[in-house]
């Protein structure tokens, strides 16, 4: 048994190295990555109005949904007083009984549209719903005194709630004209601010109509500290028509987290109540000023207008919907789960505009019917590729949440590229790999090597150890069926055919650049298992067959690989050696990988190589490979990715080798060029919005991902023993253009010196 030990005891390397634009990199995409930061928020008049962090109103706009922001295009009928003109107001219609003014003649109606609905512009408050427009529905009476916040009868009340619903032609405009048609003065979502005793239910009969109408309706609790609502319209938040449209509103104190002490409880509605801001609230007031309020009125409007932020964001989703998702949403106060005096707790933006529970793909026609989870969604890309457009065809990608929510994704930011590692590392530090071999006079034979330090540690050499963990690194058991064939298994002993360890002697060993190029698809597999036979032809030609298997380098990723290998002398001075072979990956496609919502590739590369050498005389040798395959790939399973086109890919490498310059010693240089598709393109199939009637809208076509450069490699390595004092000096340096086929990437360059000695 013999051994050999290579301990580096010097090494130096240098290189400089250019970013490039190969492709994108990054985290994997998360639908809850905010569009802004929350900070920007934070404005003075969303501070001024002193309840909007309660309900993480600032975190819940910066979400990323499939809609409008701020409530854009919904109107907020606001059922009240009446509503004076402000210049922190969009009042897009306004409506009162004949001959009395819209303007209200209190601040009620004024403060409750601005906590549901002023401006963001920078000038006093903003609502919850800043881009949502306002319907004023003045139900005040001409004798209205101010301070009392008296109202007008049920009937007319019922009116402006049917009106208000697109469900009534009965309520006048300001200058006592009728209603011209239905959708005038309809709204989308109906406050209710007031309470009022509905002797002849006229209020909870309109409020069926506006349900049967598809509103949303929001209705004070009242400010009576009762343990229930005493009047409509929050009573009937809970009966039959109304449920599930209706959410009765108390109010917080100050700090947000326990019941303003005159708050009414939800008691009987506590289904379907919820609590808001409502003490110390300033808003909008009569004469373009601003006041502070306290009161379950300006707690409603809190959510109307988070309904409306809602509405907007999700334009896709019913308003029952709607309702549920605020209801399911918020923060749990009080008693755990759904109690008397709270309810389902305190609105929460963040949570309701964020997705609920896991996040997936559809795959279908109609969310729900075909979906993977977006969670472990990546696409890894070999470093030849180019990812810009990948990233960019999955930039905007429908997503829902546990609800069916619709969201967009931004799964681009999953992209990677992998690592071009063509470093000097393994020049710099070789494994101490101590190797030994044990021949029988039969010809069979055993050949492992493991690392000694490794072995200091406690490790044992047994073959019954031979995972991961073990200490033996690769070994190969060989066994002689005849004078001229061979057959050997082995682990971790490569897929190298052929003369290629010739080769690789030639050029100086050790250096990952040339590796990649003269062995491109056998680099591609870890070749744990492999079977090998093979038989002299005769005197100067032999037949090798090599089967294994192996990872690819990524996680779950399998490789097999086949070959068999021709192999002829001619003379001392010329050696070919040629290879056809199959290499079929599962879960993997020449070192591309997708997974989770992106789907899954497997492929099969059909290949032929090449390798020559010719030494010309005792000093100088040549010696060269070219390498080309045809990969057939297909997705695994559905997803996002359904195919990747590759076809022809090639790989080369040329050198000479000068001996005996100055004593033992030899110095390489070669020119390679790493594996390099002609062409690579990924199908998509990517679900961007949803139709009116729910169905998934799908855009499919091909990104183009074939490197948009050509890598060459040069590489010098000078090798020189000195026996005398058991020592080996090797000198190696290298300059890659291009490298990883981009043509923006600058020039790398590095080199190294190696010292070692053996014992």
């Amino acid at each position: 048994m013999s051994a050999r030990l290579h301990l580096t005891l010097l090494a130096t390397a240098a290189w400089l190295a250019g970013c490039g634009g190969g492709g994108n990199g990054g985290g994997a995409g998360d639908v809850t990555q905010p569009q802004v930061n929350a900070e920007e928020f934070r404005t003075q008049e969303y501070r001024s109005m002193g309840g909007h962090d309660a309900v993480s109103l600032a975190a819940g706009y910066a979400i990323r949904a499939t809609g409008k922001a701020g409530g854009e295009g919904v109107r907020i009928a606001i059922v009240d007083t009446g509503v004076t003109p402000h210049p922190d107001l969009d009042i897009v219609d306004a409506f009162a009984r004949f001959g009395l003014p819209t303007r209200d003649p209190g601040p009620h109606g004024t403060g409750v549209a601005g906590v549901a609905a002023a401006r963001k512009n920078d000038k006093g408050v903003h609502g919850v719903a800043y881009n949502a427009g306002i319907v004023n529905f003045r139900i005040s009476p001409e004798d209205y005194e101010q301070g009392i916040y008296e109202i007008d009868d049920d009937a007319v009340i019922a009116s402006a709630i049917a009106s208000a619903a697109g469900v009534d032609k009965t309520y006048r405009l300001w200058d006592g004209t009728k209603l011209g048609s239905l959708p005038e003065g309809e709204s989308d979502v109906i406050n209710m601010s007031f309470t009022t005793p509905d002797f002849e239910d006229q209020i909870r009969d309109a409020m069926v109509r506006a349900a049967g109408r598809n509103k949303i309706m929001t209705a004070a609790l009242g400010n009576e500290d009762a343990l229930s609502p005493l009047s409509a319209p929050a009573i009937y938040a809970n009966k039959s028509g109304i449920a599930g449209y209706a959410i009765a509103v108390g109010a917080l104190d100050p700090t947000g987290e326990a019941k303003a002490d005159f708050s009414t409880s939800c008691g009987t509605v506590r289904r379907y109540c919820l609590f808001a801001p409502g003490e110390d609230i300033r808003s909008t007031s009569n004469g373009k000023k601003y006041t502070t309020y306290s009161g379950t009125s300006f707690a409603a409007p809190y959510v109307a207008g988070g309904a409306a932020v809602l509405l907007a964001a999700f334009p896709e989703r019913t308003p029952q919907q709607i309702v549920e998702r605020m209801l399911s949403t918020a923060d749990d106060l009080g008693a755990p789960g759904i109690d008397v005096v709270y309810g389902r707790g305190r609105l929460n933006m963040q949570r309701a505009l964020n997705p609920v529970g896991f996040t997936s793909v559809a795959l279908g026609a109609r969310p729900g019917e075909s979906s993977a989870a977006l969670a472990g969604t990546s696409v890894r890309l070999p470093a030849w590729a180019d990812g810009q457009a990948l990233a960019a065809g999955l930039g905007e990608v429908l997503v829902h949440d546990s609800q069916l929510f619709p969201f967009r994704a931004d799964i681009g930011h999953s992209v990677r590229l992998a690592d071009g590692d063509a470093r000097l590392e393994p020049f710099l530090f070789a494994p101490t790999l101590e190797t030994g071999e044990f021949v029988t006079e039969s010809g069979h034979s055993l050949t492992f090597s493991h690392d000694p330090a490794r072995a200091a540690e406690g490790l044992s050499h047994r073959f019954d150890e031979l995972d991961d963990d073990g200490a033996i690194e690769r070994y190969r058991i060989g066994f002689a069926l005849g004078d001229d064939t061979r057959l050997s298994v082995g682990r971790g002993a490569g897929a190298g055919t052929g003369h290629g360890d010739e080769l690789r002697a030639l050029a100086g060993g050790d250096v990952a650049v040339l590796d990649r190029a003269l062995s491109p698809y056998g680099e591609m597999v870890s070749m744990d298992e492999t079977l090998r036979l093979d038989t002299a032809l005769d005197d100067a030609t032999r037949l090798e067959f090599t089967v294994g298997r192996g990872d690819t380098g990524t996680e779950g990723g399998e490789g097999r690989l086949g070959s068999v290998t021709l192999s002829r002398a001619f003379g001392d001075m010329f050696r070919l050696s040629s290879t056809a072979g199959v290499l079929d990956e599962d879960d993997t496609a020449l070192g591309t990988q997708v997974s989770g919502a992106a789907g899954a590739t497997q492929a099969r590369t059909s290949f032929f190589s090449f390798l020559a050498s010719a030494q010309l005389d005792d000093d100088l040798a040549l010696f060269g490979s070219f390498t080309s395959g045809w990969t057939d790939s297909d997705a695994g399973r559905p997803g996002l990715v359904r195919g990747l086109d590759i076809g022809r890919s090639d790989a080369f490498a040329v050198g000479l080798a000068l001996r005996e310059l100055a004593g033992d010693d030899q110095l390489a240089f070669s020119l390679s060029q790493p594996l390099r598709p002609e062409d690579a393109a990924m199908s998509l199939d990517v679900p961007v919005g949803e139709s009116a009637d729910g169905a998934v809208l799908r855009e499919r076509g091909k990104v183009d991902i074939s490197p948009d450069g050509r890598e060459r490699s040069l590489q010098m390595v000078y090798r020189r023993a000195f026996d005398e004092h058991h020592m080996n000096v090797s000198v190696g340096a290298f300059a890659r253009f291009e490298p990883n086929h981009d043509a923006d990437a600058d020039t790398e360059l590095g080199g190294g010196v190696r010292v070692g000695y053996g014992f």
